[in-house]
């Protein structure tokens, strides 16, 4: 996909729940983008620490850096709270769930 797109729209799976409305759930992948789109005007990313290394052990899954100074500016983000206070998901759209592989 070229720089048209946001690149983020095959990262999305509808939910349909009995009588309740419908619910698209987002990955963390996509939330993350959005989340990075935003912070960028700030100099700051979110970052994914991987699994089983120092890093993600002190710090957590998700971290955020100062881009310009190479700091961590805060550590072991909740996801799903963070894009919540950012206004990241939409009343419909939640953070889809991440399946263990």
């Amino acid at each position: 996909m070229g720089m048209a797109g946001r690149g983020d729209e095959g990262d999305v799976a509808v939910v349909a729940e009995g009588p309740k409305p419908r619910h698209v759930e987002v990955s963390e992948r996509t939330v993350i983008a959005r989340i990075n789109r935003l912070l960028a005007k700030d100099g700051k990313a979110i970052k994914v620490a991987r699994e089983l290394t120092r890093l993600h052990a002190s710090m957590g899954w998700f971290h955020e850096i100062d881009t310009h100074r190479k700091l961590v500016t805060n550590s072991d983000i909740d996801l799903a709270r963070y894009a919540a206070g950012l206004r990241m998901l939409t009343a419909w759209e939640r953070l889809a769930e991440k399946v263990a592989s």
